[in-house]
């Protein structure tokens, strides 16, 4: 999952323009993320929107802006989130933060509020969980004792500390903050793309309570997720279907999305957990389209064809799995085919290939000892596992 990078002041424009209410995406919020990912942790997506055509402060000659005052913090600020940006430099940021934090200048509660959601942004993209919780939880803070307890600005805040006490494996603290994220998100129903931000507090929020072991209550999460993303994808593309969260594989399985969920993936593993590998596979068949669906774009457009390759293969994986224990062996084989093909593009888990290897190697072994006639027995002992 990825990090809210927009400051608590640009979400306020979401809700609260003085004009017609702003959507998500005229703000750049849905892409403003700093993906976590192991190893080297490194921003991504376009930060600040709107904010990025203000005028920007002189630099010195050394690269360094001036001392922070009171009259050039909020220039200051944002040239920092500036630099979280797309590959700005992160530790150039950091310093910049820093200056800010350091100087002890009496802000306005919604500047310094966005002071610490960046220190929080700029710690959690170094792996620095514990400080980043602290900035997170210091920033909903601030921000609650001038806004109130249940204004929408307060949401990212929430999201972000929930995401990285997850990674902390605190499952507690993170599902208490994330649960009051939800409340908040339950009170804006109506508001445009309110229904993507809520769709993220959700699937995070499964996600820590599949880590603290509450597998029932994940997957109520998980398929909140996920009709909330539906939602908002009929929302912006204007379809006026609607269809709910039913029992298995149902949610999700009748729409070609435009976009993967992460939610119908968490949710089809929970469903392999308990042996629903029809429910399962219904799922992870509607997310292996919407990868090929995604991929096909972002080749012809971008010519990026490692976009999303680990992910398209795990995918593919996981359905073969489920394909495997309802003995559909050409279904499963082509699978493992595309698990393959997408693991070829690059970037993809090994892990993953080597199963997808050793399955068909061992299909081709039964084929021509002519044991794969009738029903398929499932994968050999080994061979591909959940």
């Amino acid at each position: 999952e990825a990090l809210v990078l927009g400051g608590p002041e640009v979400v306020r424009g979401v809700f609260h323009s003085s004009t017609a209410p702003m959507s998500v995406e005229a703000t750049g919020l849905a892409s403003r993320q700093v993906a976590f990912r192991p190893g080297l942790y490194r921003p991504a997506g376009t930060l600040v929107g709107q904010l990025s055509r203000l005028p920007r402060p002189k630099l010195s000659s050394d690269g360094y802006t001036e001392r922070p005052t009171e009259a050039n913090a909020a220039a200051q600020m944002q040239l920092a989130e500036e630099e979280l940006a797309d590959d700005g430099d992160l530790l150039a940021a950091e310093r910049r933060l820093r200056a800010l934090e350091e100087a002890h200048l009496q802000l306005p509660p919604t500047l310094a509020a966005r002071l610490l959601f960046a220190l929080g942004n700029v710690n959690a993209a170094l792996s620095r969980l514990r400080p980043a919780d602290a900035y997170f939880e210091r920033c909903t803070a601030t921000l609650q004792a001038a806004v109130g307890p249940s204004d929408p600005t307060l949401v990212p805040c929430m999201l972000n500390r929930g995401l990285v006490l997850v990674r902390a494996k605190q499952h507690a603290p993170a599902i208490r903050s994330l649960r009051r994220a939800r409340c908040v998100c339950d009170g804006l129903l109506g508001v445009p793309r309110i229904a993507q931000l809520r769709s993220r507090v959700l699937h995070t929020l499964g996600t820590a309570l599949e880590g603290s072991g509450q597998a029932e209550e994940a997957e109520a999460a998980y398929r909140d997720a996920l009709a909330a993303a539906e939602e908002d994808e009929r929302a912006s593309s204007g379809s006026s279907s609607s269809r709910g969260g039913g029992a298995s594989g149902e949610v999700g399985a009748g729409l070609t999305p435009r976009q993967p969920q992460p939610s119908r993936a968490a949710l089809a593993a929970l469903l392999q957990a308990r042996g629903d590998h029809a429910g399962a596979l219904a799922l992870l068949d509607v997310e292996r389209e919407a990868w090929r669906l995604v991929r096909a774009r972002w080749s012809e457009t971008r010519g990026d064809e490692e976009h999303g390759a680990s992910e398209h293969a795990h995918v593919a994986g996981r359905a073969a799995i489920s394909a495997f224990a309802l003995h559909r062996q050409s279904h499963a084989i082509a699978a493992l085919k595309e698990a393959l093909e997408a693991g070829g593009a690059g970037g993809c888990d090994p892990h993953t290939i080597g199963l997808a290897r050793a399955a068909l190697a061992s299909v081709a072994r039964e084929k021509k000892r002519g044991g794969l006639r009738g029903a398929v027995r499932g994968p050999p002992p080994g061979a591909v596992k959940s």
